[in-house]
């Protein structure tokens, strides 16, 4: 019997090389990929918007004993003073005012009325020196310090706060009259100028012993612009937002960014440089219609805290609740309709959402979005003359 050999051979086994692995299922690669680049950003964050890095002066200050007081009233002064309905009849007119809703205007309007409405400056001169305002306002201080819980009197200040619920809008007005400007401070959280370095309004108030404080442009979580706090420039870079200054003889002017010039406004007694904006009112004090493309960013309605200035010593501090069942919080043609309407003449956007935050001493004003936010700095008013 023959048999019969089978032609076909056992091809011998190989282990699997390197190069002839089997390709990761492509769901794998994704999440790969998504954990990598998770990781970058965290990277790349940590340094940028989390780790603390304090930072130092440029050594440049400014100081007030280089200025001689003002021998003529600025534009601001010169203007004359309006009633109330001036202002409200004058706002409703701007582009803004159009904008705005009637129910709002019309709610606004009642409630500044009902307490007393005029926020016109009582002034008498200025003092002699620039940025004391002693003689000016001297009718709005007092030999002996008088408070209650949302008003100030003493021989430095004169602080009211006032509380405005306008078309499902809560926010607060802390009317402000100082006698020298080294009253208005910036308070840095612990003490430090640098990145990321933030802390609650509430401690700071409590350390500056400020009288009102609300929060500032946040410039720690910024790689650009300005930064002058009390006469001091800590840092000058590329700006790309509008500019605010407050000089050391009280007045404030606002900047576009190419119109901004560091070394001059430093030179020109700058005592504090804020860095965020937009500037709410136009050069006449009316309400600035354009912000909506240029600061699409931070549109709409938002909780926000912002200054205001009426002239050299006089200013006051708004903040509006948002993002709650109570209030749904301002957008910016609002808040510059309530700036024209009190009568300013300059106000300036600070940062917003849940930085946006009002102290009177040490007790919240407002309620801030989400529990609020620590900031990197915070406007304070204190009761010293420095």
């Amino acid at each position: 019997m023959t048999q019969t050999r089978s032609s076909s051979r056992r091809r011998p086994s190989r282990r699997p090389g390197p190069l002839s692995r089997r390709p990761l299922p492509v769901w794998l690669v994704a999440v790969l990929h998504f954990v990598a680049l998770g990781v970058a950003l965290v990277l790349f964050a940590l340094p940028h918007h989390v780790i603390p890095h304090q930072g130092v002066s440029t050594g440049i200050t400014t100081s007030r004993d280089t200025l001689a007081p003002a021998a003529e009233q600025s534009a601001e002064e010169a203007r004359p003073a309006l009633t109330l309905d001036q202002r409200i009849a004058n706002a409703r007119q701007t582009e803004v005012g159009q904008r705005v809703s009637s129910d709002f205007e019309d709610q606004f309007a009642q409630q500044l009325a009902a307490l007393g409405g005029d926020a016109a400056a009582e002034s008498s001169g200025s003092g002699p020196r620039a940025g004391d305002f002693s003689s000016k306002f001297a009718g709005k201080f007092s030999s002996e310090v008088s408070e209650t819980d949302r008003s100030y009197v003493s021989p430095n200040l004169n602080v009211k706060i006032n509380e405005f619920y306008v078309n499902g809008t809560r926010f607060y007005v802390a009317d402000i009259y100082v006698r020298d400007i080294s009253c208005f401070r910036t308070g840095l959280s612990k003490n430090k100028y640098g990145r990321n370095i933030t802390e609650n309004i509430l401690k700071v108030a409590e350390r500056e012993q400020s009288i009102v404080a609300i929060n500032g442009d946040f410039y720690g979580i910024r790689e650009g612009g300005v930064c002058v706090r009390n006469g001091e420039l800590y840092f000058s870079g590329d700006v790309v937002r509008e500019i605010c200054v407050l000089y050391w003889d009280g007045s404030i002017s606002c900047f576009a960014p190419e119109d901004f010039n560091c070394d001059r406004e430093v030179a020109n007694g700058a005592y504090q440089i804020w860095n965020f904006g937009p500037a709410l009112l136009d050069t006449e004090g009316n309400a600035r219609p354009d912000f909506e493309e240029i600061y699409h960013d931070i549109y709409g309605n938002q909780p926000r805290s912002a200054l205001g200035y009426y002239e050299p010593g006089h200013y006051c501090f708004i903040t509006a609740d948002g993002r709650n069942d109570d209030s749904r919080g301002m957008t910016l043609d609002q808040m510059g309709f309530v700036a024209q309407a009190l009568g300013c003449t300059q106000c300036y956007n600070m940062d917003g959402g849940q930085t946006a935050q009002m102290a009177f001493h040490t007790t919240m004003v407002n309620i801030p979005a989400y529990d609020g936010r620590d900031c990197t700095d915070y406007l304070t008013i204190v009761d010293r003359v420095s």
